[in-house]
């Protein structure tokens, strides 16, 4: 019956077994896990074997990790009571499960040699193959290279089937490398075909396969089976050297040797293949070397223990002179004691793949690494710059991992380490920067120049990043745009934003249409949306507020929910934290505003104050100024309202109108200066240039025209007319109403009539009046020239009562109820004449009654 195999695994002794019982060993670091899962009572077979095909099978009872246990009397059961001594770096394969220890003393069957022709192989194994399974797998040692590209196999007489790679793609000629190729071959029924498991690759095709093992402070570098081409010795037909690598190339770092490397610093070493008449052999050098592929170099003998200290050197196991070499891989590592090869290496990493590298090193040489398949109008300079490029064209590489695992992606241009490092089918971007656009996978059409700039960039397409960091965490976000250093840092997946200046819209995650123009322009802003921020630190703290506007150095500062407010000029809605709907024009407009809605404000400093304050407008430069809380208030002009502090309701139109009002409400006061000074009075009207000007605490006050009531303090007080002012009862007087100023000289009316309350039911205590004729007679009527001492009416001439004469009658017959003077105002004097009808009709009323006596006495 033919050998069946539940899998196929293949590692390196890190730790080589000895002795006969009780044993173990110990694989390549992570390759444990492609043997069996091992439960208790379960068990495999293994195969060891060393560059001279000297073989054992091991019984192996369980595995932890990378490290294998052998069962007692597990050793020698490949057909001999002897067992083998093996060393670091000979090979382990899985061999048999235990569903198959029937065939596994048949094990020295397993490899046979090929018969037939290198394009048709034959295999005749012991016991014979009947019958193929799906699954099937064949060991063969070739005999030739494959010539053409479906080489056959039939093994013990059955029918030939094609030869593929795993998969099903077909082979390239040289991909069975030549005799001693063991070829392991799996037969897949679907699909009757027979595929290689196992095929020699050309440069171009794969990675160098390079290892880098560990052992007694020593480190071993090996480059396994693969094919090379090196440049010629003379250079003078162009055709490269190919050489096929058909067993395991070693190289050793001895404990105590440097290359330069330094304590607890990170380092790397370079790989190198050189071509010894025809013998490929390893050699290592520090990475800080520049190294040029078209050139020869010489190598110095390793030498042992300590011996090969320099950075500026080539080293070899054996020194060679003007060799061609190749660049097959590297090792990063940060060794804690320089020389003690301890710690496992960060990295091994071989190079190669379809591109052809023409790279710069850390120390600013040239390296090349010359391969097949490369796409001509593709340009990497850099190790593992392009490294994976199959198919993609148009591509510009130029740094340490620069495109690195791009493949079909074209029209990419990527300047700096690690720049569009992940890409693979993204099209048309630009990345320049140490780790720009780093992560990008198939996003389209970005721009990144800077440091960082749209590194965690995966799929999100047409962004533009120009600055240190700018749209650094930017993944699937598109149509974004970020000028300045960290501007949209923070950016995930926020669509059609625009930030320039250091730091706009530094946090912004989600937000979409936004506009911060400006150093920390919408700095903290996450989830909000439609803002606009033009100004250092415009919106700076705004978070999830959206559909604002500030324009201005500072405008909506510290705004960060409020919505729909608009800030224009520096500082305007400075404070504003979650106030909504408000319109600030102006430097330090609305500064204050934190949570107050639906202001309206143009002008410098107007409303600055304003807190929680609403729906108040305010135009002119300090307009509503000092307002914090107070609401329903329009100012319009120059300091208008300034000092309102909690007073609503308030109108004021011209510059300082109602300028001290701090809690009054409901004033109305239009003309410059009207109502300047009041500060609590409340329902007052003033139009005109300060009118109403001197009231603080006066309620209930109407002035109309230019400086009417100006010096009124008092309250339910109106004046009309230019300069009206209560001349007579002084600045206190209440309840009273003044026509026009000192000058006036006529009151014209359709009517001569005055309607007087006269009601009986409003009266009390009435009696006859008990002063008339002799009342009368003792009044002065006199004619005058008017002189008023305010100029008010200077040289016009008139008659009537002076306001002395008229208080000292008043006094002398007790008649204080006609009030017939008013002398509120000490400096100014009036006279009631309306009030001296009553004692005019008695006096005329005591006439008549002396006429009908003088009549009875003179008929």
């Amino acid at each position: 019956m033919g050998i069946k195999f539940g899998n196929f695994a293949s590692s390196k002794l890190v730790t080589p077994p000895s002795g006969t019982s009780g044993l173990s060993f110990v694989v390549s670091p992570g390759e444990g896990a492609l043997f069996p899962t091992l439960a208790a009572g379960d068990w495999c077979y293994c195969v060891l074997k060393n560059a001279s095909l000297v073989r054992e099978v091991v019984r192996v009872t369980a595995r932890s990790t990378d490290s294998f246990t052998i069962g007692t009397a597990g050793r020698g059961l490949d057909g001999s009571s002897a067992y083998a001594s093996w060393g670091v770096g000979d090979v382990v394969e899985l061999c048999l499960t235990n569903l198959a220890l029937l065939d596994a003393l048949a094990d020295s069957g397993r490899w046979v040699a090929a018969g037939g022709t290198a394009d048709a192989i034959t295999a005749n194994y012991t016991p014979d193959i009947y019958a193929l399974v799906d699954g099937q797998l064949c060991f063969v040692r070739a005999g030739a290279a494959n010539a053409t590209a479906t080489p056959t196999f039939a093994p013990d007489g059955l029918t030939a089937y094609t030869i593929t790679l795993d998969g099903g793609a077909a082979l390239s000629p040289g991909n069975i490398a030549g005799a001693g190729h063991e070829l392991i071959l799996r037969y897949n029924l679907a699909n009757t075909r027979w595929e290689l498991l196992n095929p020699k690759r050309k440069v171009g095709d794969t990675i160098f396969p390079v290892t880098a093992v560990l052992a007694a402070n020593a480190m071993t570098l090996t480059l396994t089976p693969c094919t090379l081409d090196f440049r010629s010795l003379t250079l003078t037909t162009g055709v490269p050297n190919t050489r096929n690598v058909t067993a395991d190339v070693a190289t050793v770092i001895s404990s105590g040797s440097t290359g330069g490397t330094t304590s607890a610093v990170a380092s790397r070493i370079m790989l190198l293949a050189i071509d010894n008449a025809g013998t490929v052999e390893l050699a290592w050098c520090n990475s800080l070397l520049a190294l040029d592929e078209t050139a020869l170099i010489s190598t110095t003998a390793e030498g042992g223990v300590g011996a090969a200290d320099s950075a500026a050197v080539i080293y070899s196991t054996t020194a060679r002179s003007n060799v061609p070499f190749r660049v097959v891989g590297y090792v990063n590592s940060t060794q804690t004691t320089a020389g003690t090869w301890a710690q496992t290496p960060a990295l091994v990493q071989g190079y190669g793949g379809g591109v052809v590298h023409q790279t710069i090193n850390q120390s600013g040489g040239t390296v090349n690494s010359m391969g097949g398949g490369g796409v001509a109008s593709n340009v990497a300079i850099s190790p593992t710059a392009l490294y994976s490029n199959t198919t993609g064209t148009n591509n510009t590489a130029v740094g340490v991992q620069a495109l690195q695992d791009n493949t079909t992606g074209s029209y990419n241009t990527a300047v700096g380490m690690h720049a569009l490092q992940a890409n693979t089918t993204g099209i048309n971007n630009t990345a320049v920067g140490v780790n720009a656009l780093l992560s990008n996978t198939t996003g389209i059409y970005n721009t990144a120049v800077g440091v960082q700039a749209l590194q965690a960039n995966t799929i999100g397409t047409s962004n533009t990043a120009v600055g240190q960091s700018a749209l650094q965490a930017n993944t699937t976000g598109i149509d974004n745009t970020a000028v300045g250093r960290s501007a949209l840092q923070a950016n995930t997946t926020g669509t059609s934003n625009t930030a320039v200046g250091m730091n706009a819209l530094l946090y912004n995650t989600i937000g979409i249409n936004n506009t911060a123009v400006g150093g920390y322009a919408l700095n903290v802003n996450t989830t909000g949306a439609s803002n606009t921020a033009v100004g250092y630190a415009a919106l700076q703290a705004n978070t999830t507020g959206y559909s604002n506007t500030a324009v201005g150095q500072y405008a909506l500062y510290a705004n960060t929910t409020g919505i729909n407010n608009t800030a224009v000029g520096s500082s305007a809605l400075q404070f504003n934290i979650t106030g909504h709907s408000n319109t600030a024009v102006g430097q330090s407009a609305l500064y204050a505003n934190t949570t107050g809605a639906y202001n309206t404000v143009v002008g410098n400093e107007a409303l600055q104050a304003n807190t929680i304050g609403t729906y108040n407008t305010a135009v002119g430069s300090g307009a509503l100024q000092s307002n914090t809380t107070g609401y329903d208030n329009t100012a319009v002009g120059k300091s208008a309202l300034f000092l309102n502090t909690t007073g609503y309701s308030n109108t004021a139109v011209g510059k300082s109108a109602l300028f001290f009002n701090t809690t009054g409400t409901n004033n109305t006061a239009v003309g410059s200066s009207a109502l300047q000074s009041n500060i609590t009075g409340y329902s007052n009207t003033a139009v005109g240039q300060s009118a109403l000007y001197a009231n603080t605490t006066g309620a209930s006050n109407t002035a109309v025209g230019y400086a009417a009531g100006n010096n009124t303090t008092g309250t339910n007080n109106s004046f009309f007319g230019n300069g009206a002012v209560n001349t007579t009862g002084g600045a206190t007087a209440s309840n009273t109403i003044v026509l026009g100023d000192s000058a006036i000289t006529t009151l014209r009316c359709q009517t001569n009539v005055i309607s007087a309350l006269s009601d009986i039911r409003d009266k009390s205590d009435i009696v006859a009046l008990p002063f008339g004729l002799e009342f009368v007679s003792a009044l002065k009527p006199v004619a005058f020239t008017w002189n008023q001492r305010d100029g008010g009416r200077i040289g016009i001439k008139s008659a009537g009562f002076i306001a002395q004469d008229l208080e000292e009658v008043q006094k002398r017959f007790g008649a204080e109820n006609l009030d017939l003077v008013d002398t509120m105002n000490p400096d100014n004097f009036a006279a009631r004449y309306g009030n001296l009808l009553p004692a005019m009709v008695k006096a005329i009323q005591e006439l008549n009654i002396k006429f009908e006596q003088f009549k009875e006495l003179h008929p």
